[in-house]
């Protein structure tokens, strides 16, 4: 099992969901066809067909995904 599988398979579960890298989790969503787009401390993923979702920054490495 490759990593991006193990990463994906990971979130899904949901099961640690704190212990995913930040720069992982944008990998991840290149390699399955989303756009990204940066604004400051804002990076902001999209695809057709998904709503657009957004990773920011509240201190120096503390990065959420929103919606």
């Amino acid at each position: 099992m490759g990593k991006y599988t193990k990463l994906f398979t990971s979130i899904l579960s949901g099961s640690s969901d704190k212990n995913i890298a930040f720069e992982d989790l944008c990998r991840l969503l290149l390699r399955l066809g989303f756009d990204q787009r940066i604004k400051g401390d804002h990076f902001i993923f999209s695809r057709v067909g998904v709503n657009v979702y957004q990773c920011a920054t509240f201190g120096e490495n503390d990065k959420t995904l929103s919606s």
